[in-house]
């Protein structure tokens, strides 16, 4: 029985260890990264609209012209 106990003992113990290791890591570059990389599918999205607009309206004045 008193091995039994050691026995839980030391997996208690190694899950605490293993669980304060995993505390350490830092993502703070990873999260940063993420927001970078929202802000420039934003800004692609905004910019494929804009020439979608430009294309559009640039179409129905060419149209207009050549009545």
């Amino acid at each position: 029985m008193n091995k039994n106990i050691q026995r839980g003992l030391l997996a208690v113990g190694a899950l605490v260890a293993v669980g304060s290791a995993n505390a350490a890591i830092d993502i703070s570059s990873a999260t940063a990264g993420i927001g970078d990389a929202q802000t420039a599918v934003v800004t692609v999205l905004g910019l494929m609209i804009t020439m979608a607009a430009a294309v559009f309206g640039l179409r129905k004045v060419i149209g207009l012209l050549g009545r």
